[in-house]
């Protein structure tokens, strides 16, 4: 009976099994070995140790999805958070932080940094964060 060895750095991709219960994800590094079973269907090896059996009247399909999220990141990082001299903009919420990390201001889509002293702050708009300089 031969087993599916992964190779596990070959590049960024999840296990997907697929049953009639539903579809179970693994990341490549927690498995060690995938087993055809001797009654039919498979098991997968854990590397914690652990193994999964999917039943072969439940058992559809194994596949290697390679979709990330990173083409989605890039893409939202091109509306990237912004800021000209007068107003930090974004979409969605906001905050503005000093350097010794109190925050200064908060808003939606936009901040006016106006009636902030002279100083350099920190902006953050969900995962984006940029250094400005307030003169």
């Amino acid at each position: 009976m031969a087993s599916l060895a992964l190779a596990l750095n070959a590049g960024a991709y999840t296990v997907v099994v697929s049953t009639t219960d539903g579809d179970t994800s693994y990341a490549p590094a927690s498995i060690t070995s995938i087993v055809p079973s001797p009654a039919g269907g498979m098991t997968v090896n854990l590397a914690s140790g652990g193994s999964s059996l999917f039943a072969s009247d439940k058992f559809l399909t194994i596949t290697f999805d390679t979709t990330s999220g990173v083409n989605a990141v890039a893409a939202e990082k091109a509306t990237a958070m912004r800021y000209d001299g007068t107003t930090v903009s974004a979409q969605g919420a906001i905050q503005l932080f000093s350097t010794t990390g109190q925050l200064m201001a908060t808003g939606r889509d936009a901040i006016s940094t106006s009636s902030l002293s002279k100083g350099v702050y920190i902006a953050r708009a969900g995962e984006q964060t940029i250094k400005i300089c307030v003169r």
